[in-house]
């Protein structure tokens, strides 16, 4: 299956525009399954979909960044230390 997606048919506003919760919660999916064994973390999925979210509602996660976080093999590390410094805060 293709990849219909094409980003240059958005105009520079909407790319511009905070990542919507469907592309936070594609991220949170994509970087929360196990490579190895095909089975998803879901505590992962919702820490990883929450964080970009609130990165989004900060204005600090783009459509466009979204989409270039979608595309990649792995998840920035400084996604994942902003997670263990939100639960390590938390306790």
């Amino acid at each position: 299956m293709e990849n219909t997606f094409n980003i240059n048919e958005y105009d520079t506003d909407r790319r511009t525009s905070p990542a919507s919760f469907p592309q936070c919660r594609a991220i949170g999916y994509k970087f929360a399954k196990d490579a190895k064994t095909g089975k998803m973390n879901w505590l992962m999925q919702k820490r990883i979909t929450a964080q970009m979210f609130d990165l989004a509602k900060q204005n600090k996660l783009s459509f466009e960044k979204a989409h270039k976080i979608l595309n990649a093999k792995t998840l920035a590390k400084n996604y994942l230390k902003m997670i263990d410094d939100y639960i390590a805060n938390q306790a």
